[in-house]
């Protein structure tokens, strides 16, 4: 009895963590027929000690588990209160959910469901708390969900101090001011609406005017607040000009050049202008179809430019540039993306994939105007003719639309193409960016003009301001103003072009790299300068976190070596996984048959080939229903390769695309010739339904790695797995400064999703359907099993 009695104690004393090795089955066995046994062998020796001569009974138990929450054990079955193998669960985590976590006892397969945890300390922003998930890969929940409940505290020249009831979160109110400026004969304000506060000021400056020099009477307006003086000039403001060439790679990728005159101000001095009117006609055609502006005077110093697609205006009076009914201008600037020749290029495509009826505006573009006065951007008019600094036209109507021009203080090139060594260390002497850096007068020279150095600068707040996708994202209302607070100001606008170039290699690289943005030449003046590329490397290293991408991809990177896998098709039970690391457009299509090239070439040539090739191997495989889309070490590539793919999951392939500047939304859809036998939307031109469809993503999956999983999410068209995407909302243009620093930039098409009536950019990233470890992105068995228990 001694001995029953320490078998209980334990049994019932014994705690096992679902991690904790379970005991060979013998021994489990053994210790629970020991412990299940002896109550039984207990009755039977008291009925041999009592004489009896019966048999003694032996029971009989089912095969099948029977189980509480607790334990669990085999029944008897010939009616006796008897049990076998009795025995705690010994749980192993399963899977998880945004509802718990799944526990599985690994001997009887019972399955209990366990809450997430959350903390006890509330998460706040300024509208709403909560308690907020603590448990790793699901910190995106949250419980308590509500909205603040202020209560005013008190009022001073700070602002409304309020305290939420619920949460103790605390806020200080601003006041309220008004939006039109005060002004006297030397200051600006706005001043404060509030009652009792209306002595408060802020924007608080003096008038700044351009010092301009125009013949005739003029108008000066401060560059702020608009205010107006009046002063008259004889002169004529052209100091001198000289001829220009611009040298650009046509569209049959040939070299070619175009001269042109540029034009120098005495008041701007060494700030290039061109004239608009013959520039716009000769530059804007390079690339796109040419647009014969014509000139017509509405008013004094406004001018009307019809360019066949709408009219734009030009007031120099008020240095600014606007539309009036943007709906019927179109420039790339504001381009209709259905017809943008971006995703439908000429050629053999066009035989293969077109735009469908379904195609529509879902925002219309609004009216808009580039205010240059406000950043003391002078437009000059002089005999009936209307001049714009060379570099601001190359913001608004060259650069942000997938090439770049710089200016290198002699000729305009064409940068589109330059190479990402950041120092400008060439060694081709016949390169035209050998050319662009040793042609120039600015070549290793230490010192910039003043007047230039500070055009250079306001021309970079103006560009940032109005061409740079994320600004309203990352919570700037002028970068003027964010240049000032954080110390960049001063080295921008520095004559010292060493100083100027380091403060921009700093911004860039703590500020500015996003993934999409970043150095790619630093200017002549400073042409390899390995200061700068180290400055700027530090910088995005250390204070950039964005710059965990290049973690994911190092350890996603060891992940799949050492699971032996690469790009290209793997099959396991019913599963197949496409693996692919970039989007490469199709371009030969119509030239090549699938199984031409193995996967590696197609890979980098063609990611429409390789799903061709791909999806033709997977029809070969019977017992085939899942397909899964690995995309985990996917950083991005052309945008112009999603709608192939799509259709491969979609009879509905789309993209959804806003453009920044106008706040115009474009849902663009495509019919596509997959199977290639020449009609575009038929049932065989999806394999919508013949599979089921799973994009696994990773924290990696960037740019374009991170549209696709937006806009399959939007439609509807795979289940996704794996970790949140990697963000990357903007599709990539370049940029140059006036000083000839090229940059890249998020542009102004941005992609994301509705949520509701909102349009939500997916900068950052997509969360999956279901979340699955990393650990098990590169074993096809873990994913077969996987993506058949969904």
């Amino acid at each position: 009895m001694a001995s029953m009695i320490l078998a209980s104690l334990v049994l019932a004393g014994c705690t096992l963590s679902p991690l904790d090795p379970i005991s060979s089955s013998s021994e489990q066995n053994s210790s629970e027929n020991s412990s299940g046994g002896q109550s039984q062998s207990s009755s039977e020796e008291s009925q041999s000690s009592s004489g009896s001569s019966e048999q003694p009974h032996e029971h009989t138990f089912s095969s099948d588990w029977s189980y509480n929450e607790e334990q669990h054990w085999h029944a008897s079955t010939c009616g006796h209160d008897a049990k076998d193998s009795l025995g705690n669960h010994r749980f192993e985590n399963i899977s998880a959910t945004d509802e718990g976590y799944i526990d599985e006892c690994t001997v009887c397969g019972y399955q209990r469901t366990r809450e997430h945890n959350y903390s006890t300390t509330w998460s706040h922003d300024g509208v709403y708390h909560w308690h907020a998930c603590t448990d790793n890969g699901f910190t995106h929940l949250k419980k308590d969900y509500g909205a603040h409940v202020m209560t005013l505290d008190y009022a001073d020249e700070e602002g409304y101090h309020e305290h939420c009831e619920t949460c103790g979160y605390v806020v200080i109110n601003p006041h309220n001011y008004a939006t039109a400026w005060s002004t006297n004969a030397t200051h600006h304000w706005h001043a404060c609406t509030d009652e009792g506060f209306t002595d408060l000021r802020i924007d608080y400056g003096e008038h700044t005017f351009n010092d301009d020099d125009h013949g005739g009477s003029v108008t000066h307006y401060c560059t702020v607040c608009q205010y107006s003086k009046d002063e008259i000039y004889a002169d004529s403001p052209i100091s001198s000009s000289h001829t220009m060439t611009t040298k650009y790679y046509d569209y049959r990728n040939e070299l070619s050049s175009i001269d042109s005159t540029i034009y120098f101000m005495n008041s701007t001095g060494d700030v290039p202008y061109v004239e608009f009117n013959g520039f716009y006609n000769s530059h804007y055609g390079l690339f796109w179809n040419s647009l014969s502006a014509t000139q017509t005077k509405v008013e004094n110093n406004c001018y009307m430019y019809h360019c066949g697609l709408g009219d734009l205006y030009i007031n120099t009076e008020l240095d600014k540039i606007y539309i009036e009914d943007a709906g019927s201008f179109r420039t790339v600037l504001a381009v209709n993306v259905a017809n943008n020749t971006t995703f439908i290029a000429s050629g053999i495509e066009t035989s293969y994939i077109s735009l469908n009826s379904k195609t529509k505006q879902i925002v219309e573009r609004s009216t808009f105007s580039f205010d240059l006065g406000r950043y003391g951007i002078d437009i000059v008019l002089y005999d009936e003719i209307v001049y714009i600094p060379l570099q601001t036209f190359l913001d608004i109507f060259i650069n942000n639309n997938g090439i770049s021009f710089a200016y290198n203080g002699r000729n305009l090139y064409d940068v589109s193409g330059f190479g990402g060594t950041l120092t400008g260390d060439i060694s081709d002497s016949t390169s035209l960016e050998y050319e662009f850096y040793t042609d120039s007068p600015w070549y290793h020279q230490t010192t910039r003009e003043a007047k230039f150095a500070k055009y250079s600068y306001d021309d970079f707040c103006f560009s940032m301001d109005n061409f740079y996708g994320l600004k309203e994202h990352r919570g700037i209302a002028s970068f003027n103003d964010y240049f000032v607070t954080n110390g960049y100001e001063s080295d921008l606008k520095s004559t010292n072009s060493a100083t100027y170039e380091l403060g921009m290699a700093r911004f860039v690289g703590a500020w500015m790299y996003e993934g999409h943005a970043g150095y790619t030449r630093v200017s002549p003046y400073q042409q390899n300068n390995s200061n700068i590329s180290s400055t700027y490397y530090s910088y995005r290293r250390d204070y950039n976190p964005r710059y965990s991408l290049n973690t994911d991809v190092s350890e996603l990177t060891d992940l799949r070596n050492n699971a032996g896998k690469s790009v290209g098709l793997t099959f396991s039970g019913t599963t197949a996984i496409i693996s692919f690391d970039s989007f490469k457009k199709g371009k030969f299509w119509g030239t090549y048959t699938p199984d031409q090239y193995s996967y590696a070439v197609w890979h980098k040539n063609d990611t429409e080939m390789f799903f061709h090739k791909a999806f033709s191997e997977i029809e070969t495989h019977s017992g085939i229903t899942n397909v899964v889309i690995d995309i985990t070490l996917n950083g991005g590539g052309m945008l112009d390769a999603i709608p192939w793919l799509e259709a491969y999951l979609s009879d509905n392939p789309f993209t959804l695309i806003r453009t920044k500047t106008t706040g115009e939304i474009s849902e663009v859809h495509y019919t596509v010739d997959l199977n290639r036998n020449g009609t575009k939307g038929e049932a065989a031109d999806t394999y919508k339904g013949r599979y089921n469809f799973f994009l696994m993503t990773s924290k990696y999956s960037f740019s374009c790695g991170n549209a696709f999983p937006t806009f399959v999410k939007a439609g509807n068209m795979a289940t996704i797995i794996g970790e949140t995407s990697g963000g990357g909302a903007c599709a990539v243009s370049m940029m140059s400064t006036a000083s000839g620093t090229v940059l890249r930039s998020s542009s102004i098409f941005q992609m994301g999703y509705f949520a509701g009536n909102d349009f939500i950019l997916n900068e950052d990233g997509i969360a999956p359907d279901y979340t699955f470890s990393r650990n098990y992105f590169y074993n096809d068995a873990q994913i077969n099993t996987f993506v058949n228990s969904l």
